[in-house]
């Protein structure tokens, strides 16, 4: 097999030409192999280039899709499968991930959890949004039962006062009903609705 040409790119890969076949390779990679143009190589060494190219641009996906969001390591695994990527491929750079301390599903959570209490959700509706990112039950719970409940509250209270606007043009039982029903549908409980002293 022939390297039949090197197209350098300002990204993190280059494409190259093999026999006629465009692919899109890793700079690292070609520094790797010392690929150049003209390079006459077996068709085991095109075998590991290609494999340990996979792993590489496995890796990189998953950098550039967990800088744009915060994310679980269910969801990165699912986003790198979405890449047709081999399974061992995909184990490589979770567990690259994880070394290089990118990914790390408890502090992950911690910031997700805190998000959404700013966002004013309620725990029922941050249990089901960190179960939808495939976070674990165990991990979840125990999470939930440590927060900061002084800015929970407060972030409920705040939200309440806007309800309170919202709703006054209610008689004050229909209001009282309508921001209870609308509070709960955000995720709090009834018990965190009960502690506003409605």
């Amino acid at each position: 097999m022939i390297i039949n040409k090197i197209k350098k790119s300002k990204s993190a890969s280059s494409t190259v030409l093999i026999d006629d076949k465009e692919l899109k390779i890793a700079n690292i990679i070609i520094a790797k192999y010392n690929l150049y143009e003209d390079l006459e190589i077996s068709n085991s060494i095109y075998y590991k280039i290609i494999n340990d190219n996979e792993k590489e641009l496995g890796y990189n996906y998953a950098i550039s899709y967990l800088s744009r969001y915060v994310k679980s390591e269910e969801e990165v695994i699912k986003y790198l499968k979405g890449k047709k990527l081999k399974k061992s491929n995909i184990d490589e750079a979770i567990k690259r991930l994880r070394e290089n301390k990118i990914l790390n599903d408890d502090k992950t959570i911690d910031a997700i959890i805190f998000s959404l209490i700013l966002g004013k959700n309620g725990k029922n509706m941050i249990k089901y949004k960190l179960f939808q990112k495939g976070f674990d039950e165990k991990l979840i719970n125990e999470k939930l039962n440590n927060i900061d409940m002084e800015l929970y509250l407060d972030t409920l209270a705040e939200l309440y006062k806007k309800c309170q606007k919202k709703y006054d043009k209610y008689d004050e039982y229909t209001k009282i009903h309508k921001i209870k029903d609308y509070l709960i549908s955000r995720g709090y409980t009834i018990s965190d609705v009960d502690s506003l002293d409605i």
